[in-house]
């Protein structure tokens, strides 16, 4: 009979993928793949992650993904790399793999190791991108927000009770952009920053835009606090993020503040389209006005201060 845990420890995900004509290669510790560069596979553990969409796993999962196999195909065709026989496959066996299989899938967040300080995450965030230090402070006091021994920003998606689910990781060397979410991310959770307990939700593509949309409500003298923010460490994702997220919250209104961009602009109106009819919630979309993110609107309405204080209201005015 089939063992799972056997095809799991015994097929690797690298060379299965050479077998089914990708091509890996080799960065830092990790494998991305020639013809998918979201994905990032770790070759100690035998898992991977594709950050465009949020699949991730086994090599089982791995087949699935990229072989477009289902479970029972994935399974009979990576047993022939263990020496198991595909016959030897019973409805029972199918049943039982199906449970090992979920039960293993939700597999442990593990956070990249914490450095003994944030100077390079505090220079990145408010100097190069023009947060307000207070807004930056608040997220490290909440654990949201650390520096790695890489120098990098992690921002940390928590349970009520503290557990991690979600972390992103964003490079802080302006000079070498580096995105990546951390293994073992829940995407159906997504990068939900500490809910201040509002009905209003406001839906970002990162933290830094989160982040960037609470300045712009600060700058505009109010407070917010007044509403929760999500983000989504990517368009891909963010259906079952955002309906999880009202579904368990109660929202009774959702701005989309995505990126000015085609991708975002595609984003926005097909959640749009596709969370009113699931929920009956008021959906909005409110991409920024400047710019093609709400960072880079920060940064030019912060421009635009130094040089005329009415022209910056009117800037803003009109935003949420």
């Amino acid at each position: 009979m089939i063992n799972l845990n056997e095809i799991k420890r015994d097929v690797n995900i690298v060379e299965y993928a050479r077998i089914i004509g990708l091509h890996p290669v080799k960065v830092g510790r990790y494998y991305t793949l020639k013809e998918h560069d979201s994905v990032r596979i770790n070759p100690d553990k035998n898992i991977f992650v594709r950050n465009s969409t949020g699949e991730c796993g086994s090599v089982v999962d791995f087949a699935m993904a990229f072989a477009g196999l289902n479970f029972k195909d994935a399974i009979n065709e990576i047993s022939k790399y263990t020496g198991a026989g595909v016959s030897e496959i019973s409805n029972s066996t199918d049943v039982t793999v199906k449970k090992e299989y979920e039960k293993d899938k939700a597999f442990s967040l593990k956070l990249p190791e914490q450095d003994s300080n944030m100077k390079n995450v505090f220079a990145y965030l408010c100097k190069t991108r023009g947060i307000d230090q207070q807004i930056v402070q608040e997220m490290v006091e909440k654990k949201v927000l650390y520096q790695d021994i890489h120098k990098n920003c992690v921002f940390v998606s928590r349970e009520e009770s503290g557990k991690p689910k979600f972390a992103s990781i964003r490079g802080t060397n302006t000079y070498k952009k580096f995105v990546a979410d951390a293994f073992g991310c829940n995407y159906s959770y997504g990068l939900r920053l500490p809910s201040n307990g509002k009905s209003s939700l406001i839906v970002t593509e990162s933290a830094i835009d989160s982040m960037s949309v609470m300045n712009l409500i600060k700058l505009n003298g109010n407070d917010y606090h007044d509403y929760d923010f999500i983000a989504l460490s990517g368009v891909g994702k963010g259906e079952t993020v955002v309906k999880n997220a009202v579904v368990s919250k109660g929202y009774s209104r959702v701005y989309l503040c995505l990126d000015n961009d085609d991708a975002g602009r595609k984003a926005s109106i097909h959640l749009k389209e596709n969370i009113e009819k699931t929920t009956g919630i008021d959906v909005k979309i409110q991409l920024p006005r400047i710019g093609k993110d709400y960072n880079d609107m920060l940064i030019a309405v912060k421009e635009k201060t130094k040089e005329n204080t009415k022209d910056f209201k009117k800037c803003i005015d009109r935003e949420l």
